[in-house]
């Protein structure tokens, strides 16, 4: 590595964009502050954030094109090419979805995962679960609806099965990271030459509000909770 730096803060000036690939929400808006301030376009690693003030804060950023948070997962070929157009979106009546470890962490990845199937039209958010053990209904406004479920004690499984009104279902296990990741580069790459979002920024905004409201939910013993509200 020819350049190295002892603070981050130290590459303002003498890099065209940043990565921050930390999944570490906590620490998202700190190091990337300095950076978009100074109008450096930023990708940060998934969870964008996991409180409404840093969301309100990176906002301004998804929407002037400078910011992109996502999960790499929503690029996965078998998800883009709709399982070679065998899974038409407008046929899927609800899906099941399984996560590892950590709701924040690792919820977003199926939830964003299924984004291009289902869309981010979110209602409401419940979760029935537990710390460790999240059972979480997502609610769209299309009357669809997902089940993600975030076990702790899970071994290493990332997979959605879609069902339809065909008496058909469809699984799908996230098992290429290699062209997500290559797939998620290249958008970014496109974002920062054209400068203009190629995620709707609204749709960044609703994910980590239903990621957000899993959490409430799921503190205040399962109650209904609507993205409007937050």
């Amino acid at each position: 590595i020819a350049n190295v730096v002892d603070e981050y803060q130290e590459m303002i000036g003498e890099v065209d964009a940043v990565i921050i690939a930390r999944d570490d929400a906590k620490s998202h808006v700190t190091i990337a502050r300095p950076f978009l301030e100074k109008g450096i376009p930023t990708f940060i690693d998934k969870p964008l954030c996991d409180n409404i003030d840093d969301l309100n804060y990176f906002k301004k950023y998804l929407n002037n094109g400078l910011l992109m948070s996502c999960s790499g997962l929503r690029y996965l070929p078998l998800i883009i090419n709709k399982i070679d157009g065998q899974l038409q979106p407008e046929e899927v009546l609800w899906s099941h979805n399984v996560s590892i470890i950590d709701w924040f962490k690792y919820g977003i990845h199926v939830l964003e995962g299924i984004v291009p199937i289902l869309g981010a039209d979110i209602e409401w958010v419940q979760n029935i679960g537990e710390e460790g053990n999240d059972i979480v209904r997502i609610q769209y406004t299309s009357g669809k609806h997902s089940m993600i479920h975030v076990n702790k004690k899970t071994g290493f499984i990332l997979r959605s099965t879609f069902y339809t009104n065909t008496n058909k279902h469809y699984q799908i296990d996230y098992n290429d990271n290699f062209s997500c990741f290559r797939n998620l580069l290249f958008q970014f790459y496109d974002q920062v030459k054209s400068g203009t979002p190629v995620i709707d920024p609204e749709e960044t905004v609703t994910l980590m509000k239903a990621i957000y409201a899993a959490h409430i939910s799921r503190e205040e013993t399962g109650i209904k909770v609507y993205l409007k509200e937050i």
